[in-house]
């Protein structure tokens, strides 16, 4: 008796890469200011842990001023395309004629792929950053105290034209205002001050891209600027070159997704696990026949696996007699480090059935190529039909089916 199941498979994997530009646009008539901040996730065996985009927008001047504090923050930093104009500067007791500095909480923009799927991103501002001119220590921050209650002070250097600042805020998901005055001059002081370059920290949280489908996430969020009600508010007696800050957010995710396995594997031989001899010499009938297929699997995303038969019975593939008769077949696969999407259970001997919802698969951390099997038995009733026909040969193509983007 002689029993072969032929097996094909198919492999869907999506890579999508695109190149931003920034620019200035007029929204409802307010003068808009429009950049893009951009992240990746692309799996690496050196790696296989991470679960985070890496941030591939150009960094700010806060992270060159100040590096280790822009990488303990972990924030997106960059600088703005916009900047203060102007700013009429009173030292004295009113907050909003200081330099001023009140910031949005956090906030939630909807990123969308070119297939339709979507993650829930959260944005919250973790850092104020900038160069206000001219120098001196009238400057506004030119001063190692920030108060507010908002900020804390990280950074300040100056030179005759210019003063350079950095500020963190304290609880970027609902931050409290700053301000500051400098430390030269007597109260009453006014000055005219410009800030050449403002950078924010954007901490943004992303659902883990090991569990989103590849494609180019886009989602954008706008914020007014300018004085009192604006979402940034830079207090009284401010001029803007933009009233409208647009940020657009790409997040691009391509997945390794791979199937091998050995050359002349198309084939394979169902027989008991010690050979026939015991059946034709002894007339002892095996428990099951059974054969599997080793295959590498590379997946740094979640995958659904399903079948397709040239015979079905019921939910199972079949193999088929010269006479007609079928016998079913049980399919499983193992895969080390796998886990069944709903129940979170580890991939090992998991049922491939036919028809209905295709079971999704999930991998915790990037899995390279790892030595996986796939497993074809009968037993039971279709075995005992089987063996009433020795000597008969049985044959039957089952395709297991990989999807990585379902």
């Amino acid at each position: 008796m002689i029993a072969t199941a032929s097996l094909t498979r198919l492999i869907r994997a999506l890579r999508a890469t695109c190149c931003t530009v920034g620019l200035i646009a007029v929204v409802g008539g307010a003068a808009a200011a429009e950049m893009t901040i951009t992240a990746e996730f692309r799996p690496s065996a050196l790696d296989p842990g991470r679960k985070t985009f890496t941030n591939t927008t150009p960094r700010g001047q806060y992270c060159n001023w100040r590096p280790d504090f822009c990488e303990a923050l972990n924030a997106y930093v960059v600088d703005l395309p916009v900047n203060i104009a102007s700013k009429i500067y009173v030292k004295g007791p009113n907050a909003r004629k200081r330099f001023f500095v009140g910031l949005p909480g956090s906030r939630r923009v909807v990123a969308t792929n070119e297939s339709g799927n979507s993650i829930d991103v959260d944005v919250a501002i973790g850092s104020v950053s900038g160069q206000v001119s001219p120098g001196n220590s009238t400057n506004p921050v030119f001063t190692r105290t920030v108060l507010g209650g908002g900020c804390t002070y990280v950074h300040s250097a100056g030179a005759a034209h210019w003063v350079r600042f950095g500020w963190n805020v304290r609880a970027p998901e609902s931050p409290l205002l700053c301000y500051s005055q400098g430390d030269g001059g007597a109260v009453g002081f006014t000055g005219v001050y410009k800030t050449d370059v403002l950078g924010l920290g954007f901490i943004v949280t992303t659902p883990s891209p090991l569990g989103i489908d590849n494609g180019l996430y886009r989602g954008q969020l706008r914020y007014s600027m300018g004085g009192l009600g604006s979402d940034f508010d830079f207090g009284d007696d401010v001029e803007m070159t933009d009233d409208v800050m647009v940020i657009n957010f790409e997040f691009l995710v391509a997945h390794d997704f791979k199937v091998e396995r050995a050359p002349g594997t198309d084939t394979i031989v169902l027989q008991p696990d010690n050979g026939w001899r015991d059946w034709v010499e002894q007339g002892r009938p095996p428990s099951a026949i059974r054969q599997e297929l080793p295959f590498l699997m590379t997946s740094s995303g979640d995958f659904t696996v399903h079948l397709a038969c040239e015979q079905q019975v019921g939910d199972r593939c079949a193999i088929r007699s010269e006479s007609g008769e079928d016998a079913e077949l049980d399919v499983s696969m193992t895969v080390p480090g796998l886990y069944e999407a709903v129940t979170d259970a580890p991939v090992d001997r998991y049922p491939l059935k036919v028809g209905g919802l295709p079971p999704g698969f999930r991998v915790r951390e990037y899995m390279q190529n790892r030595p996986s099997r796939l497993g074809f038995s009968i037993s039971g009733a279709p075995l005992r039909r089987m063996l009433e026909l020795p000597g008969s040969t049985w044959r039957g193509e089952v395709t297991v089916i990989f999807d990585a983007a379902p």
